[in-house]
């Protein structure tokens, strides 16, 4: 790395922590999942509807799946169990509406007006727990800069 100084190197890191891990995102509406994998770009996010998530979680091992207030809860426990089971340690996030019960995983998250960056976070805090390590998102320059 010949005349790349101490910071970019750092840079360097920092992006393929975030681009190492792996979200599944399973909904059953194609714009919910546009936009959460726009919001959560700063890793490597596949969608898939409910229908075909189990195929998805057989194919790949993903550090976290994150269910959308449209996955119907009998589904979700479904492909949690298949998950947990193919893969110790998985993390699950579900996102339910506001006065929504959904007992799924420990990691509820609740849509409020949706705060991108608050779902941004949890995610970021979870992936951090599941490798014991800071798994933020790289905070990328704005365009004006």
């Amino acid at each position: 790395m010949c005349g790349a100084d101490s910071r970019q190197i750092m840079v360097m890191a920092e992006d393929i922590t975030a681009i190492e891990k792996s979200i599944l995102i399973v909904g059953e509406y194609p714009i919910l999942l546009e936009t959460r994998a726009e919001v959560l770009r700063e890793w490597r996010t596949t969608k898939a509807y409910t229908h075909n998530a189990l195929k998805r979680i057989r194919s790949a091992r993903y550090d976290l799946i994150l269910f959308c207030q449209t996955v119907p809860n009998e589904s979700a426990r479904y492909l949690i169990a298949q998950a947990t089971e193919l893969y110790n340690g998985i993390k699950v996030l579900s996102i339910s509406e506001i006065d929504e019960e959904r007992p799924l995983c420990p990691a509820g998250f609740t849509v409020e007006a949706f705060n991108p960056r608050r779902l941004r976070d949890t995610v970021a805090t979870l992936l951090s727990a599941a490798a014991g390590e800071m798994a933020r998102p790289v905070e990328r320059p704005s365009e004006g800069n």
